[in-house]
């Protein structure tokens, strides 16, 4: 579904990405790791273009995305960005946005259909008329995932989802992120630094530092020797109720 070769990407003359390569099946989910500062969001800006890498290739399903059109991108793309600016519209409105490229003159009874589909799919049909802006941190995030899926991509984009989030809302994001993955069969790369959530809810971890993937495994083959490596953290993993999880030392 997504293969990332040799990006390279500099603010000015300040390397940020360099040689940064990997891949991702479709239903599956890779976690970005790191620690801060270590170019997690400025990648997943690159694997939309929203910033242009200055080398190295990105194919989503074998279509070179820097060879396509930013509508095209956008076709094929949804992208949550880690901060989403207020608005007045309403829950119905800002999720039927993500009809926008695949417009053509107007809004056509499809786009209306899709979306009143997605907003009943992510349990948001009691809100559907109220303004974003009225919204808790849980049901905010729900409608700009939404607005996403509304734009029907096969690779979704996810930028620190559960930043902000209580524990409850966090699980519950996750959880519908992972679910929605499988059941369409989409791919898609989160941007994150619960290394437990990642554990819980990812296929693939994709562990960053000093600009380039340090480690790229299966969330099974995680080691506390590549968290002490990526993190400078002593750690072991335990498992807990089927779950693996990271306690630092």
């Amino acid at each position: 579904m997504l293969s990332v070769r040799d990006l390279d990407f500099a603010y000015n003359s300040h390397p940020i990405l360099d040689g940064v390569s990997f891949e991702l099946c479709a239903g599956d989910i890779l976690a970005l790791l790191g620690t801060n500062g270590a170019g997690k969001s400025t990648l997943l800006k690159c694997l939309n273009h929203i910033l242009k890498p200055r080398l190295g290739t990105i194919l989503l399903e074998q279509q070179e995305l820097g060879r396509m059109s930013r509508d095209a991108i956008a076709r094929k793309t949804g992208y949550v960005p880690q901060r989403s600016a207020d608005s007045h519209l309403s829950v119905f409105e800002a999720v039927l946005l993500g009809r926008k490229p695949h417009m053509r003159w107007t809004m056509s009874a499809r786009d209306y259909a899709l979306a009143e589909q997605i907003i009943g799919e992510l349990k948001l049909a009691d809100v559907a008329q109220r303004p974003v802006s009225d919204l808790s941190g849980g049901e905010l995030q729900k409608v700009v995932i939404a607005r996403a899926l509304a734009q029907t991509p096969q690779l979704l984009l996810l930028d620190e989802p559960t930043s902000n989030l209580d524990l409850k809302n966090q699980l519950e994001i996750m959880s519908l992120i992972r679910g929605i993955v499988k059941q369409k069969k989409l791919a898609a790369v989160i941007a994150i630094h619960d290394l437990n959530l990642a554990l819980r809810f990812a296929d693939r971890l994709v562990l960053l530092k000093d600009h380039r993937v340090h480690a790229a495994v299966r969330n099974s083959d995680l080691t506390p020797e590549i968290i002490r490596e990526v993190y400078g953290v002593n750690a072991v993993l335990v498992d807990v109720s089927d779950h693996t999880v990271v306690v630092p030392l």
